[in-house]
Formats: C-alpha cells, structure tokens, sequence
C-alpha cells in the first residue's frame, strides 16, 4: 500500500513538471507571436554654441599708451658773471610771469664797473701818447745814427723803450675790453621766450659771481618724456631718424581732463639698463592751448610737473583688426565661424594694450564672425552654433 501511494505521488508530481513545462512554451510562443520589431534610433552629436563678434578693421594708427610729465624743453638758473648789488628786476620774476627773448631781467648796481672802466680808458689813452712820443724819438735817433752823431746805444736803448710801451698799450687794451665785458654783465637778458618758474633773490640783494636769481623755462616749448618697450618703440616708421607717429598728450586739472597734440621731439639712441625701454620725448603744439575732454570750459596751458597720459598712433604697415585679447588663442591663432564650422587661422599680433590685441591675418575681412567665447577643445572644421542674436553682417559676409 505504501509503495503505491509513493508511485502515485511521483506520478502527479511529473505531471506537474510537464504541464509548468508544456504552459511556458506555449506562453513564449503566443508572446512572440505578437511582438513588435524595435528600430534602433541614430544618437545625433552635440553641437557647441558659440559667442561672436564682427571683425573689425582699425580706424587710424595702432595706439601706443605710455605715461610721464610735463616739463619744459629748457629750464635754466639765471646768474650774471659777475657780483654785485641788485638794482633792477623784471616784473616777471616778481610775478612769476612771462618775458621775451632780450628784455632785461636784472640789473646789477655798475658803478663800480663803470668807475674801473674810466680809469682803464685814462690809462690806455697815456699810454697811447707815450707810445707815440717815443716813436717820434725813435724815429729822429734813427736818422741821427745814420749820419753817426749819436751812438747804437742810444738807439738800442729807444727801441727797448718802445717795445716796452707797445707791451703796455696791449696790456692796458686787454684791460680795457675785460672792464667792458665786466660792465655788460652787470646786466642779464632772457636768452629765450618763457616764464619764470622760482624766484631766489630778491631786489638789493648782494649775490656773487654766478649766484642764480630766477629759474625760468621755456614756455611755448613744453615736453612730456615717455618710456616705451622695444616691441612699442618698433612699430613707430623711421624711428631714429624722422619718425612718423602723431601723439595726443591728456592732464587733469581741477579733476577735468585736457587734451594737447603733440609730435615726437627727440629718441633716445641707448636702451636704459634697468627698465629696458626707450625714452621718447613728445612736444606739444600749442603748450597754451589744452583743450577740455567730455565737458565744456575754457582752454588752459600744459602746466610744468603734471602727470600726463600720451597715446600714440603709429601708422599701419597692413590691414590691422582689433579684437579681444581673450579671442587670441595659443599666443597667434584665432577662431572664425565659416559656414557653419569653426575654422582655425593663424595670425600675426602686430601690439597688445590692455582688453585689446592688434592683429594681422590673411585672407580676413572686416565682418567676419569671430569666436569670443570659450571651448572645451576646438578642431578645425567641427561645427558650431552661433549664439541668437550673431550680427546679420556676418552671414552677408558669406559664412
């Protein structure tokens, strides 16, 4: 009996497997039977969005910053060559104010000149008189020496004394022309145009030989001395000979700017040892008349030890774009946006200054599209979006 029921129970449990086995297949079947085929769907690229800008031309010569101070091109003590009291002084040294070239700016008490002069003139003119008597003298003794009535001795002794009298008309002369030249300088002229900068003596004053009574400058030549790098200095055509660059000087007075024109006066022919730059020395066109910047008042003249602003614009060789500094990749290549890809062109950096690169490239116009913005990693050829809002410009330019 026990055996049966174990071969039964064997029995249902096999029909059980068969019919878990059996419900599975046709399961599988009627779900395949019914399936539907799944296409594979293409994974597009991602496309970077880019930032442009025009490519602009410059307008005018690259610019050249640098910066120093106004002084003037002459600056000179005035001192007479000679001491003395005071007696006279220009209006201008009081004033500090302007003078022409030749007016007395002082005079110094020439009484005792004049007296030393007198006296040289009397003794010169003695000597003179003597000198002619003893050429009478001379001459009678010559003749007398002839006809053998006096002796060679006689004669010697007359032509020693002559010698001696010419020596001190010489002497006396040289004298004479010392007291002028002593006289004239009692009195000091202005060798030049300009305005007096310090006063250092006052009237009645007794100064000795070369003792300075003003300082004064020259007030229509007015400079300002730059110092440039050797890469800015380069740009500038003929450099060392006749450069070609203008220049705008800029000062503040009173917190308001003021603009001058100016031209390169002098170069430099040496590179200073510390800096390594080249000073340049611009002069200004008119020192009176600066000329206010982003407001409206009168002119006012450059004024000596403000700090100014230079810029100069130096002439372009070729073609020159201006464009951002960031915008320059690897030191000399930029990127442009060219029918859709971006395109990697090599160019030459003519000057850097500040947020701004100057740049020479081939094959470039003005309003090309340029990248401004930056990129994981950028190949030649890779497309690009430009950002909404790119000028139309840009696309009439053909890219």
């Amino acid at each position: 009996m026990a055996l049966i029921k174990r071969v039964l129970r064997e029995a249902l449990w096999l029909v059980v497997a068969v019919a878990i086995t059996a419900g599975g297949w046709f399961g599988f079947q009627i779900l395949g039977s019914n399936s539907q085929a799944v296409e594979a769907n293409p994974i597009s690229p991602t496309v970077p969005v880019v930032q442009v800008a025009q490519m602009q031309v410059l307008e005018g010569g690259i610019p050249i910053k640098a910066n120093g101070f106004v002084q003037a091109a002459k600056t000179l003590d005035i001192a007479a060559q000679t001491g003395g009291r005071i007696v006279e002084l220009h209006p201008a040294i009081d004033q500090r104010a302007n003078f022409s070239r030749g007016d007395v700016l002082f005079r110094l008490d020439d009484r005792q000149a004049q007296a030393s002069l007198a006296q040289l003139t009397a003794n010169r003119e003695s000597a003179v008189a003597q000198r002619g008597l003893v050429a009478t003298q001379l001459e009678r003794t010559r003749a007398l020496r002839e006809r053998g009535i006096v002796a060679q001795d006689q004669l010697d002794q007359l032509q020693t004394q002559m010698q001696e009298v010419e020596a001190s008309v010489r002497s006396i002369a040289a004298s004479v022309r010392a007291a002028e030249e002593s006289l004239v300088d009692t009195v000091v002229t202005a060798p030049f145009d300009g305005r007096v900068q310090e006063k250092l003596a006052e009237l009645g004053s007794v100064i000795g030989q070369g003792a300075p009574v003003a300082r004064i400058y020259s007030s229509g030549e007015i400079e300002v001395e730059v110092s440039l790098r050797e890469d800015e200095a380069s740009l500038i055509p003929g450099l060392f000979t006749d450069p070609q660059a203008s220049g705008v000087v800029e000062a503040s007075f009173s917190d308001r700017r003021y603009r001058w024109e100016a031209d390169i006066a002098r170069v430099e022919r040496q590179i200073n040892d510390q800096t390594r730059t080249i000073d340049v020395t611009l002069a200004l066109r008119n020192p009176d008349n600066g000329q206010p910047v982003g407001h409206v008042g009168e002119p006012i003249p450059a004024l000596i030890n403000t700090y100014a602003t230079v810029e100069l614009a130096a002439p372009q060789r070729q073609t020159t774009f201006v464009v951002p500094a960031s915008s320059v990749r690897g030191g000399n290549r930029v990127w442009l946006v060219r029918d859709g890809a971006l395109q990697i062109v090599d160019v030459d950096v003519v000057h850097r200054e500040g947020p701004e690169t100057y740049v020479i490239a081939d094959g470039v116009v003005q309003g090309m599209m340029l990248i401004t913005s930056q990129l994981a990693s950028a190949i030649d050829g890779m497309p690009v979006d430009v950002t909404a809002g790119a000028p139309d410009t840009a696309q009439q330019a053909g890219l």
